[in-house]
């Protein structure tokens, strides 16, 4: 089973907060937004989560990086804002060129 983690976008309604880190890596409890989003995913069965990024979110790669000590693989979709808006863009190029590799 696969799923998908948005985690694209500024974080300016949590300014001044995500000045200084993602939105995504702010921490609930000890562990950060984005690992409680992986780790509900992993338990139930989702086995590859894509997650959409945009510029600036090295953090979440850094955090994240394959997905293995999350038990999920993880592959990032990556928002080209040349492209347009919305997380719909990613998603449908990533879909293109695996429907058509297949």
């Amino acid at each position: 089973m696969e799923g998908v983690v948005l985690a694209a976008g500024k974080g300016t309604r949590m300014r001044p907060y995500s000045n200084a880190a993602n939105k995504e890596m702010s921490l609930i409890g000890p562990s950060p937004v984005i690992e409680h989003c992986v780790r509900a995913l992993s338990s139930y069965g989702v086995r590859k989560v894509y997650v959409v990024l945009s510029e600036g979110k090295s953090q979440i790669v850094e955090f994240l990086r394959n997905g293995s000590s999350f038990g999920v693989n993880v592959a990032y979709l990556h928002q080209d804002m040349d492209q347009g808006r919305g997380t719909a863009i990613p998603v449908q190029s990533s879909l293109r060129d695996w429907c058509s590799a297949t």
